[in-house]
């Protein structure tokens, strides 16, 4: 793996998958743990139905570990943003071949050991900021959230119309009741 460190244009890429694989164990742990909790009967209807392989991958196994999916993303994606054992273990203090793996979390540590807290603390205000933004828009992706609260409100304060459509037009009264 030294070539990937040596270079500096391959450095940070070379970190990164190194963590990326750090995680892997991990990941496999949970989907294995989410795979269990979906209960057989889906898959035996579906194969009844007719389904194949791939359409019972695609439309039970695949959105019913969505949730899961988001633990590890958000995990692995969080884990990478501050990103800095792996990198002072592989580089130095600048880290490497011309601050190649300059990471936010690494200038941090730099600040601190100098005694520049402010600096320090600017630095981890903004890590915190960009962990939280990255955080919540991967959520509403993988959730399908909203991205706008305009939408969600105005589709909250259409109000519902009663005509012969709706189910309080068709429901009648009785006289006779028990």
């Amino acid at each position: 793996m030294n070539w990937l460190t040596s270079n500096p244009s391959t450095l940070l890429f070379g970190l990164i998958m190194g963590t990326v694989w750090s995680w892997t164990g991990f990941s496999m742990i949970v989907y294995s743990a989410g795979l269990t909790t979906i209960p057989k009967d889906y898959f035996e209807a579906a194969r009844v139905d007719g389904a194949s392989e791939w359409q019972v991958f695609r439309k039970i196994t695949w959105p019913l570990l969505k949730p899961v999916t988001l633990v590890i993303v958000t995990m692995t994606v969080l884990w990478e943003l501050k990103l800095f054992d792996i990198v002072i273990g592989a580089t130095n203090q600048q880290g490497g071949l011309g601050g190649a793996a300059d990471v936010l979390a690494l200038q941090m540590y730099r600040f601190f050991y100098v005694q520049d807290y402010n600096h320090a603390a600017v630095v981890a205000t903004l890590l915190t900021i960009f962990t939280f933004v990255v955080s919540i828009s991967l959520f509403r992706e993988l959730l399908n959230l909203p991205r706008h609260k305009r939408r969600l409100l105005r589709a909250r304060a259409k109000p519902a119309e009663v005509g012969t459509d709706s189910p309080q037009a068709t429901i009648a009264p009785t006289g006779d009741s028990p």
